[in-house]
C-alpha cells in the first residue's frame, strides 16, 4: 500500500488533517481552526465581562426596586411651633417683694392669708397708687407678653385660657382704657393642695392687655 491518503479527525474547537506518507512513514498534520465552533463555543472575552456587569447591573437594580426603607415624613415648623405647653412653676418667675418666683414667695408666706399679689401694671393707676409694693420691676411675662399686647398675642402664647372671666376692675384703668374681662390660666403645685396658682391677663375694650396679675386663689374656686 503506497501512495498518500487524508484521515480527518475531529476535536473540539480544532480539525486535524494528518496527511500520511506510507513511504516516508511521516505524518503531516494540517490545521484548520473550525470558525464556527470557535464562536459558538468560546465567548469573547470582552462580551463576557459585558455580560457580567449587565448581571451587576440588573442585580442592583433589583435591590434598589425592592427596597422598603420608608420616604422621610417632613415636619413643618409651624407644626411643631403650635404646641403649647401648659403653664408651670418657671411661669411664675416675677420678681416682687424680695422673690423671683410667685409660688417661692408663696411658700415663705403664713398661708393664704398672708400672701400678696403680684403685678405688672402701669405707675398712673389706681392699683399702683393703692399697693405700689404689688407692682413688679419686671415689664413682661417669662412668655414674652406685655401690656398692650393684644388678645391673639396672649393666646398664641398661652392656649386658650381655662378661664374668661367679665372682670370690671376699675383699679387698672388709665388713660381712657378700662378693664372689660380677664384671661386666666392656672397652675397647681402638689406642695400646696389648698391653693391653685392663676395667672390673669386684663383687657380693655381693644382687647389688649391692660394689667398682668400672679396670684394664689383657694382651691375651692378651681373650676
Amino acid at each position: 500500500m503506497h501512495g498518500k491518503y487524508l484521515r480527518k479527525i475531529q476535536l473540539p474547537y480544532l480539525h486535524f488533517l494528518l496527511q500520511f506518507d506510507h513511504n516516508s512513514c511521516e505524518a503531516t498534520a494540517i490545521v484548520a481552526e473550525s470558525e464556527n465552533a470557535s464562536t459558538a463555543t468560546e465567548p469573547d472575552a470582552g462580551q463576557s465581562e459585558t455580560n457580567a456587569e449587565t448581571e451587576r447591573t440588573e442585580t442592583t437594580e433589583v435591590i434598589t426596586e425592592d427596597s422598603t426603607t420608608p420616604a422621610p415624613v417632613e415636619v413643618s415648623g409651624s407644626t411643631e411651633n403650635s404646641t403649647i405647653l401648659p403653664l408651670s412653676y418657671e411661669d411664675f418667675n416675677v420678681n416682687g417683694f424680695g422673690y423671683s418666683n410667685y409660688v417661692d414667695l408663696y411658700g415663705a408666706g403664713n398661708g393664704y392669708e398672708d400672701v400678696e399679689r403680684i403685678s405688672i401694671m402701669t405707675t398712673n393707676c389706681t392699683a399702683y397708687t393703692e399697693y405700689p409694693d404689688q407692682m413688679s420691676s419686671d415689664t413682661e411675662t417669662l412668655r414674652g407678653i406685655k401690656l398692650g399686647h393684644s388678645r391673639e398675642q396672649v393666646i398664641a402664647a398661652y392656649g386658650d385660657p381655662k378661664k374668661e372671666v367679665v372682670y370690671k376692675n376699675k383699679a387698672y384703668n388709665h388713660d381712657g382704657l378700662e378693664s372689660q374681662y380677664n384671661l386666666c390660666y392656672c397652675y397647681i403645685d402638689e406642695r400646696y393642695p389648698e391653693v391653685f396658682f392663676n395667672l390673669s391677663f386684663s383687657m380693655d375694650q381693644n382687647d389688649n392687655v391692660l394689667d398682668i396679675c400672679y396670684e394664689a386663689i383657694l382651691m375651692k374656686w378651681y373650676k
